[in-house]
């Protein structure tokens, strides 16, 4: 099912929109 993918994406995008938010310095150094 997509859907699981699409949501299983989602939880990771927005985990990773966290840990680039509390940690910006670090977020930049991986782009």
């Amino acid at each position: 099912d997509h859907r699981i993918i699409d949501g299983r994406e989602a939880v990771l995008s927005l985990v990773a929109i966290k840990e680039a938010l509390e940690y910006p310095a670090s977020a930049l150094l991986e782009l």
